[in-house]
């Protein structure tokens, strides 16, 4: 780093960046535009990935449980296979989160000031079904970010959209020190380091996220995925009108697992998607 150079949180990381917003409306279209962008970076191999956007005009708040929404749904699709999925809490307050923070295998970001608090418009939890939410927390207030409207400008914004790079940022780096880490472990890092995982709430989740105890952390996480496994996941997806991602996962040992394509992570989720034996990391029968 150089004095007065503003460098990204993850420099030297390749992007994909999708497009799926159409600002001069709000329908439910821009869902199918997000499953769209979402298939299209899972299918490219990204490791990480960080959403910015919420949608709660056509829902009701008991539809945020994880899966009446369709992009929550293709979330935890993502997850499972193997993408670390960082997403932007909300701006709402007190009126709650929406969808696809509702997601339960996402890493779900709530916003705090400088003073280590949730900011005034920092959705809180829990989900529709009781679940905690956000996951956890991240400076979000009065950041410095780069303007797009004029070359080397910079400006001033608040929001868990900028909650959610951060961290995205940092779980780039998680990563990079740990390449053989599953996304889930990943996850489990930071929700088990962070300011207040001893006694969790729905203000900040487990607490304000701390990259390097991320880094110094033994995930307890030790799921193995099988082949069968996989399959299953992308036929589900498949059947559920997802495209089926290419099978260039084991190739790649995207799983992270241990090197012969077949091992990997996740955690399991309720519904027709996953079976618990391959989620079962430490054989107790427990998941």
């Amino acid at each position: 780093n150089e004095p007065g150079v503003l460098v990204g949180g993850a420099h030297g990381a390749a992007y994909l960046l999708a497009r799926t917003e159409n600002i001069n409306y709000e329908r439910r279209i821009e869902e199918d535009f997000f499953m769209a962008g979402l298939e299209w970076v899972e299918s490219r191999g990204a490791d990480v990935a960080s959403i910015s956007l919420g949608y709660k005009d056509w829902y009701t708040f008991a539809d945020f449980n994880d899966y009446n929404s369709p992009i929550s749904t293709h979330l935890t699709v993502a997850a499972q296979l193997g993408m670390l999925v960082c997403v932007a809490n909300g701006n709402e307050g007190l009126e709650g989160i929406g969808a696809p923070a509702d997601a339960e295998l996402v890493l779900a970001v709530g916003a705090v000031g400088d003073d280590d608090r949730r900011t005034f418009f920092s959705s809180v939890g829990p989900s529709a079904d009781g679940r905690l939410k956000p996951d956890v927390s991240a400076l979000g207030a009065n950041m410095v970010l780069a303007n797009g409207r004029a070359p080397y400008a910079l400006r001033v914004g608040s929001g868990t959209s900028y909650s959610a790079p951060l961290t995205a940022a940092a779980a780039a780096l998680v990563m990079e020190r740990h390449p053989h880490w599953t996304a889930m472990m990943v996850r489990e890092a930071f929700m088990a380091t962070a300011s207040i995982s001893d006694a969790p709430n729905t203000d900040l989740g487990y607490g304000i996220m701390h990259v390097m105890r991320a880094i110094k952390y033994e995930p307890r996480t030790r799921c193995r995925r099988t082949r069968r496994a996989h399959d299953a996941v992308v036929a589900s997806a498949t059947a559920a009108g997802a495209t089926a991602a290419p099978d260039h996962h084991h190739a790649r040992d995207r799983y992270r697992g241990g090197g012969d394509g077949d091992d990997g992570g996740g955690a399991v989720k309720r519904g027709d998607y996953f079976d618990t034996d391959y989620f079962d990391g430490d054989g107790d029968g427990n998941v």
